[in-house]
């Protein structure tokens, strides 16, 4: 790759950084007048419209009733629990915590494809998956200890946090089996946000009866639009399709370690829009979910150049509204499929062979 094209890929990652760093500024203030079941249900409910229009538009897709469930499974755990969990946590926590813990996202998933035995577990994934629970643990510890100081910061918003990196984990995995059945990743994320949108908005609705006394139907309508469209437009299609655009140009393993770079754009806009000050034990924390991150990405890059040649990469076209770690998924996928189809070609050839030599004996 030319120096110049490395510069706008490299720019690309840093700019969807900086939107998903603000993400986290802009749900802290959001959810100080506006309910975050309210807000989860408003992010979704226009971000699914458009990404369902967008999936019908480019794909045109023809879905069986066994696709809506493993879709509907997605919504349910990857979208609906992830983005649920995420606006909760970060309505009691400080910004800057619910950033930190962004980059842990990639070693849970290690973690979880390592338990599942979907992927081998070796020494440098043992010491990403350490690092990054060491990490977490120091957070959570040092807010539990100054809960009585810091109202800013709760424990059930951390455990919150960690359930909605833990979500995203599922999300990227399920990705794995879904892309398989030849759905398209736009489609996908059309009809899960669709789907989870419903889900959210029940939600809404069933706590609201219950809850009365909480009035989550009364809030400033300025904040609730603008920071909507910050959510729908700047964090969701934006930030994302930059990412996936990335993707494209460069290992996924090298995107993945951007991330590290997001904990430093939610600081720097939470000390100038919210006043909050990055401790020396959430730093230290930070640092070790970054190394936890670092060394998940760098095994999956040495996996990546020792594996066979992979498939052209699947769904390159209307994966732009993507997760960043979708298209990684998807070449796993093609790889997966090709190596069935040549295996079946093999033994399909294997069959005549011996069919021929029977007929000439």
């Amino acid at each position: 790759m030319e120096t110049k094209q490395l510069l706008i890929v490299g720019l690309a990652l840093v700019t969807a950084q900086l939107c998903f760093g603000g993400f986290s500024v802009v749900a802290r203030i959001a959810t100080a007048s506006i309910h975050p079941i309210v807000f989860a249900f408003l992010r979704e409910g226009f971000a699914g419209p458009i990404l369902l229009t967008v999936a019908v538009v480019v794909d045109r897709p023809q879905l069986s009733v066994p696709d809506f469930g493993w879709l509907s499974l997605l919504a349910i755990v990857g979208i609906y629990v992830n983005q649920l969990f995420f606006v909760v946590g970060a309505s009691m926590v400080e910004a800057i915590v619910a950033s930190i813990l962004q980059p842990a996202i990639p070693v849970w998933t290690t973690l979880i494809a390592t338990v599942l035995r979907m992927e081998k577990l070796t020494w440098m994934k043992a010491l990403s998956i350490l690092f990054a629970v060491g990490g977490a643990a120091t957070i959570a510890i040092s807010a539990n200890l100054n809960k009585k100081s810091d109202k800013t910061t709760s424990i059930w918003g951390i455990v919150l946090l960690l359930g909605n990196t833990i979500a995203s984990a599922v999300y990227i995995l399920l990705m794995k089996p879904i892309l398989k059945r030849g759905l398209k990743p736009l489609t996908i994320t059309g009809v899960a946000y669709m789907v989870a949108s419903f889900v959210m908005g029940g939600t809404m609705l069933v706590f609201g009866a219950i809850k009365p006394e909480a009035n989550i139907y009364n809030f400033d309508i300025v904040t609730l639009w603008w920071t909507v469209v910050y959510a729908v437009v700047i964090q969701s299609v934006i930030g994302y399709a930059l990412v996936a655009w990335s993707n494209s140009k460069i290992d996924a393993s090298i995107v993945s370690v951007a991330n590290c770079i997001q904990p430093m754009f939610a600081t720097l806009f939470a000390s100038i829009f919210l006043h909050e000050q990055l401790t020396w034990i959430y730093a230290g924390g930070a640092a070790l979910i970054i190394v936890g991150l670092a060394l998940s990405s760098i095994d999956k890059y040495r996996q990546s150049k020792s594996a066979p040649e992979m498939a052209p990469r699947y769904g390159d076209e209307g994966s732009s509204m993507i997760s960043p770690y979708t298209r990684s998924l998807a070449d796993y996928a093609s790889f997966d499929n090709t190596s069935s189809s040549n295996s079946s070609t093999s033994s399909g050839s294997s069959r005549s062979e011996n069919s021929e030599e029977q007929r000439l004996l």
